[in-house]
Parts: structure tokens; C-alpha cells; sequence
């Protein structure tokens, strides 16, 4: 993906069929949301436009490895205020909420390692 790709709006990214949404921060991580996702977190946050959202769950809710670890992984970006990329399921249901599948939490130092 671009820059220009970036730069887009990300409701229009996770509509596409690239089902890659970058550079966001985790808000807020809500368990059980609603009646329709009771095994499953709500996932908000801000892309990088600074614009809100938070129609996305966890895809595999009760998958202990998927599930757990996309869980695991976005706490702890939530409390290290890193950015993160998602992979989602590139699919809306009829509650208009799209389902990550991957999760790649960012260096704050745009990369490096910190290896020479």
C-alpha cells in the first residue's frame, strides 16, 4: 500500500478488497459489545486522519489462539499507544462490522529496530 493508499479514507480501505488498514491507534477495547457479539470485543480506534471508528470485532472470538492472541495483541498496543495495522476479513455483515484477522502492532520509532 501507498502513501496516497494511506492518506484514504479508512472506511473506504475496509470496504476495498485490500482488507489492510494502517497506521491506527487502539481507543478502546469493549467485551462484549451487544446481544449480537457476546463472545466477542469491539475494537475503536483512530486512524490516521484522526478520524474515529469502531465497527470492527475479533474474527474467531472463541479460536483460543486466533481469538486470544489478536486480543492479547491489541491490549497491548492499547497500553503502549503504538500504532497498528489490521488484516481484516474484507467482509461487512449485516451489522455493518468488518472482522480483523491479523494484527501487526508498529515500532513507535517509524521501524527501526534498534539493531545496527
Amino acid at each position: 500500500m501507498n502513501n496516497n493508499e494511506i492518506k484514504e479514507d479508512i472506511d473506504t480501505l475496509l470496504a476495498s478488497n485490500s482488507g489492510v488498514v494502517q497506521n491506527v491507534q487502539i481507543m478502546e477495547l469493549d467485551i462484549a459489545p451487544s446481544s449480537d457479539a457476546l463472545n466477542n470485543v469491539r475494537v475503536k480506534y483512530k486512524d490516521s486522519l484522526g478520524k474515529t471508528h469502531d465497527k470492527l470485532h475479533l474474527a474467531y472470538p472463541d479460536s483460543y489462539i486466533t481469538g486470544i492472541g489478536l486480543y492479547i495483541t491489541l491490549l497491548f498496543a492499547l497500553f503502549d499507544d503504538s500504532f497498528v495495522t489490521f488484516k481484516t476479513a474484507g467482509r461487512v455483515n449485516e451489522h455493518g462490522y468488518d472482522h480483523i484477522t491479523g494484527v501487526i502492532i508498529q515500532n513507535k520509532k517509524g521501524g527501526n529496530t534498534g539493531k545496527k
